[in-house]
């Protein structure tokens, strides 16, 4: 008899957490997500620096991080080594007046999905791009990421309760009885 009620509480179980994990998919997924794309860049601590001599400016197009979806437009820095370096605060045309090919310039640049970015770009002590603006925009994300995540656990909190609430009432009045009548049969 006690094997019977623990078989159905063993279902009963197993229906109230496919209703909790069907309603937890999307806040997880978000959050995955958002911690993904956080980590996949470097702290200001792990930036690198580097005396370049630009050889070429092109432009490149790299994923919207603001508003919107798609893709933009931006900079792209060839040195006389061959490297490529992102520079997604100017497009090409601005980058074209601001730099010029043959000169050296000083970088700050991190190494972010599997591209090269520059967060900083000087010459002679004249910053171009500003690596501290840089680091406050990294410092800005954090905290965005971590307000995300933690609206997104909240959300999965008030998922569970309206759900344990209203869709798994059932679910929670057999798991109790069952329970109440496994604990009376036992000596």
């Amino acid at each position: 008899m006690s094997k019977s009620y623990k078989e159905r509480l063993k279902l009963h179980r197993k229906s109230l957490f496919k209703k909790l994990l069907s309603v937890s998919c999307l806040p997880l997924f978000i959050i995955v997500l958002a911690t993904t794309f956080f980590l996949l860049r470097e702290s200001p601590e792990h930036w690198k620096s580097d005396t370049i001599v630009i050889n070429d400016i092109s432009s490149t197009t790299i994923a919207s991080g603001g508003r919107g979806s798609g893709s933009r437009i931006v900079a792209q820095i060839a040195d006389d080594n061959g490297q490529y370096f992102v520079l997604s605060q100017m497009k090409p045309k601005e980058a074209l007046s601001a730099l010029k090919a043959g000169d050296e310039y000083t970088v700050v640049y991190a190494s972010e999905f599997a591209r090269l970015h520059i967060k900083g770009i000087s010459q002679g002590g004249v910053e171009i791009v500003s690596t501290n603006d840089s680091a406050q925009s990294y410092e800005k994300n954090k905290t965005a990421t971590i307000v995300l995540c933690s609206v997104c656990i909240l959300i999965l909190l008030i998922l569970f309760a309206v759900t344990i609430k209203f869709f798994c009432k059932e679910e929670t009045k057999q798991i109790c009885h069952l329970k109440q009548k496994l604990k009376a049969a036992l000596p």
